[in-house]
């Protein structure tokens, strides 16, 4: 029965996988970004969504002179994705964005170094300066020992101050989606019939969507079953797992995925699609130069024009230390 189960998922990935043409891409090599914190050493992460006149850039785990932080963030102007503005504390180091409460706080005084942990996933616009910041909380016991606590989301504010622009944070207090369900990720908004969708992939494969508004909303999510959108999770069918960062790209008129490869894979694996659930094309696969251990593929649309792209990714250059090298996509 085992054996037919997975022949029968492999015969469904490759239905899934359709046979337009892969993308033909070149790169240009742009920039390591600045981060703007002297007290910065390295982080991980990395995905942006447009807010106001800026970019938000969110990031994982962050080392720095005053400790770790499990979720930090950066600004940067819409003209120049090298420029970091970091969101700081008052000592000029990278802030814990996401705020922990209390309960969390006092859990992660144990000294066993189990920690909950907050890594913010993406972020989307909901106004011109605003927007909802999507995170998971787990459980770190050390090395790649984790015990996943669910999805939550937080709502942001870009604000001006006489030290220049920040964004406020104010955590959600239920979680949105439970530890065994998919890490649904929102990746793109999208306007159809007079309403403006999230479209959101999980890397196992699954898809769902939401109407912008209600976005917190766990009631008003609808879930592609392979022929439509039904409220019934469980009813979820896959789409094609592991597509990574996705986004519409108007040049070419196709929606774009962005992965790294299987595990020590370091190459970049493009995909294009002609609608939201495929069906998507043999990857394209391009040798970027990142080094052994690189990785943390992003897209990031907002500083894209026609058929191109911005492509991010990290390099680790030492015990707690890393930077992020930008590229230029070119899309055919």
């Amino acid at each position: 029965m085992d054996c037919r189960r997975l022949l029968l998922l492999l015969a469904l990935v490759l239905v899934l996988v359709g046979k337009a043409r892969a993308l033909d891409i070149e790169f240009t090599t742009l920039a390591v970004q600045r981060p703007s914190s002297l007290k910065l050493l390295g982080r991980d992460g990395g995905t942006s969504a447009k807010l106001g006149a800026y970019s938000l850039w969110l990031f994982g785990d962050t080392f720095t002179t005053d400790g770790l932080r499990s979720a930090t963030g950066a600004l940067t102007p819409l003209n120049d994705p090298t420029r970091l503005i970091d969101l700081v504390d008052e000592s000029g180091a990278p802030r814990q964005l996401v705020p922990f409460t209390p309960d969390e706080l006092a859990y992660n005084t144990r000294r066993d170094g189990t920690r909950i942990a907050i890594w913010p996933m993406t972020a989307i616009a909901t106004g011109p300066d605003r927007g909802v910041l999507f995170f998971v909380e787990l459980i770190v016991r050390g090395g790649f020992d984790y015990e996943m606590v669910g999805t939550g989301t937080a709502v942001l504010r870009l604000r001006e101050t006489p030290q220049g622009p920040d964004v406020e944070v104010q955590r959600d207090s239920r979680l949105l989606f439970a530890a065994r369900e998919p890490l649904y990720t929102p990746m793109f908004v999208r306007r159809e019939h007079n309403r403006r969708l999230v479209y959101l992939y999980a890397a196992d494969g699954h898809l769902a969507r939401v109407p912008l508004r209600g976005v917190r909303a766990r009631g008003r999510y609808r879930y592609w079953d392979g022929e439509g959108w039904t409220p019934d999770s469980l009813r979820a069918s896959l789409v094609v797992p592991g597509l990574g960062i996705v986004t519409w790209n108007a040049g070419l008129g196709k929606y774009i995925a962005a992965s790294g490869g299987p595990f020590f894979d370091w190459r970049l694996y493009v995909r294009s699609a002609p609608r939201p659930e495929g069906p998507w094309s043999q990857p394209t696969v391009v040798d970027v130069g990142a080094p052994l251990g690189g990785g943390f593929y992003n897209l990031h649309p907002e500083f894209g024009t026609e058929a191109t792209v911005l492509l991010s990714y990290v390099v680790f250059t030492g015990p707690y230390r890393s930077e992020f090298h930008l590229l230029r996509l070119n899309l055919r």
